[in-house]
């Protein structure tokens, strides 16, 4: 669940630097709200989302969002580093993927 750091309709620009370069995170957002775009900065794009909708974007993608009027939150999944052990440690696959210092 997230509610936004500080603010609860607002996150911080922000990258998740501790996840593979090659992850994903999805988003849900929800509540009773209105504005509250989020801005993917390195795809130069600004979604609009409503309640109910949902987005898989890149971890590595330079995300915020812009503040909401009303009550915005999200439910974020997110693709964890360990993910790619499991594989390369049940299957012998080593995948080939860099990650991003922290």
């Amino acid at each position: 669940m997230n509610k936004g750091g500080n603010d609860p309709n607002q996150t911080n620009i922000h990258g998740d630097p501790s996840e593979a370069l090659y992850g994903y995170s999805c988003l849900v957002s929800y509540g009773n709200y209105i504005e509250g775009e989020l801005i993917l900065y390195d795809l130069e794009i600004i979604l609009e989302l409503k309640a109910g909708d949902i987005i898989l974007f890149p971890d590595a993608v330079i995300h915020s969002n812009n503040a909401a009027q009303g009550r915005r939150c999200s439910v974020v999944a997110f693709t964890q580093e360990n993910v790619y052990d499991y594989w390369n440690r049940k299957y012998n696959m080593a995948l080939r993927r860099k990650t991003r210092g922290k």
